[in-house]
């Protein structure tokens, strides 16, 4: 700044403020000029007079999350099958709910190179029941306005849910739907296949992807085969070209059912409503395959 001088700003001047790059605009008066009246602002208390909002959402409580209170507000209880669950009905604002199902089965025998199968389970489960199509599964969703997500893979099924009080009875119903009875339709089981692929070549050449793969398979030593070996691209890629569609819906009748495993309700409901509802549903589902935690010891590449 110091160093500026006068004729510096003048041969910038020349070099920038060009007729070229000029922008000229020019006002020009008139003698009647029509423009827009702006009317004085009413009076705001005349303008709300009788005014009735809408009904007034249930504010919820204000609650403790520390992990005492928690504790003492859970009721643990378990299904007929053995399933766990933890119920934590408290106040929420419009008086909504959370709900996490979370089934496991198999052993390392029963999974071993079935992962690409038990994987595309999880996946098709919202894309058809014998009760309803895709569409009317969507349908149902829409009316009912929760959010669902269910995620698996080899060894386990967990469905992740929020809805309101009003609504859970029938989200546990369609939910219930979905896990037991999934149809697997030839043409849903195609698109999925289809887009996994494309999923997986798109990652090829994605920094992001490769590195995340090749860390995953530096500090795997699980061998080919097993649920948690990290295969090459190639390798995924040819999997999931391999995979049918009857070995997923054979996947689905040799291991998904509850008996081990845990559902958890925190939020607006009904403990013992909640507790026959979930006994309905899943008390009378057990998995075929008896689960056997996968040993993983610690290791260290070299």
């Amino acid at each position: 700044i110091e160093a500026v001088g006068v004729e510096d700003v003048a041969r910038v001047a020349k070099q920038y403020f060009k007729p070229a790059n000029r922008t000229l605009a020019r006002f020009v008066p008139t003698e009647a000029p029509d423009r827009a009246e702006i009317p004085q602002a009413p009076d705001v208390a005349s303008l709300v007079d009788g005014y009735v909002g809408r009904a007034a959402v249930a504010a919820g409580e204000a609650f403790d999350p520390s992990p005492a209170n928690i504790d003492a507000r859970t009721t643990k209880a378990a299904l007929s099958n053995g399933t766990e669950v933890a119920l934590l009905p408290k106040q929420t604002r419009g008086d909504t709910l959370a709900l996490n199902l979370q089934f496991r089965f198999g052993s390392i025998d029963d999974v071993t190179g079935r992962d690409a199968a038990g994987g595309m389970v999880a996946a098709m489960l919202s894309r058809g029941t014998t009760e309803r199509d895709r569409a009317g599964i969507t349908r149902r969703l829409d009316e009912l306005k929760p959010r669902v997500s269910i995620n698996g893979g080899s060894q386990s099924v967990g469905v992740g849910a929020t809805t309101t009080r009003e609504h859970l009875p029938e989200l546990l119903a369609l939910l219930a739907e979905m896990l037991r009875t999934p149809a697997f339709p030839e043409d849903e089981f195609e698109q999925l296949r289809s887009q996994a692929i494309t999923g997986l070549e798109a990652g090829r050449n994605q920094p992001q992807s490769v590195a995340s793969r090749a860390l995953s398979r530096h500090f795997s030593p699980w061998p080919k085969g097993h649920p948690w070996y990290m295969p090459t691209l190639d390798e995924s890629i040819e999997e999931m070209r391999g995979v049918t569609l009857e070995q997923v819906r054979r996947f689905h009748v040799d291991f998904h059912g509850a008996g081990v495993g845990e559902i958890s309700l925190v939020g607006d409901f009904d403990p013992q409503e909640a507790m026959a509802l979930l006994e309905k549903h899943f008390g009378g589902w057990t998995s075929p395959k008896p689960y056997v935690r996968l040993a993983n010891p610690a290791y260290s590449p070299e």
